[in-house]
């Protein structure tokens, strides 16, 4: 009474990309993110006269939209959870721009209290 120690094939096989679909992937988010730390440190809005930060950021943006656009083609973040119809990929990137936006409030909130805070605390002398 042995139990055969054959693999049936009934069960789930797991579906690997071809290695040049992988290297293609992390090639364009490595160069996506390059593109972005690139535009960062390249838009001194600081030092800038008015018109030309304005025209600065104005690029700037165009630059990042077309990134993104090129982006949303791909997959959304969820490993080989993919949306194809048009309609689900509006719907995922609403969620994602929903999401930022939160995320960016409440690291909004949170420093507007702290910012409160610093200000009520009294002045301490010699400092």
């Amino acid at each position: 009474m042995t139990e055969s120690m054959s693999t049936s094939s009934d069960g789930p096989q797991e579906v690997r990309p071809p290695p040049g679909r992988i290297v293609r992937s992390f090639l364009r988010a490595a160069g996506s993110s390059a593109v972005l730390v690139t535009i960062y440190y390249l838009l001194p809005l600081d030092h800038s006269v008015q018109w030309l930060a304005v025209m600065m950021l104005t690029i700037g943006l165009a630059v990042l939209i077309g990134l993104v656009a090129y982006q949303v083609r791909a997959t959304v973040g969820f490993g080989d959870i993919t949306p194809t119809a048009g309609v689900a990929r509006l719907v995922v990137t609403g969620q994602m721009i929903v999401d930022l936006i939160i995320l960016g409030l409440g690291a909004r909130v949170i420093l507007g209290a702290v910012s409160r805070g610093r200000q009520r605390r009294p002045a301490e002398p010699g400092g």
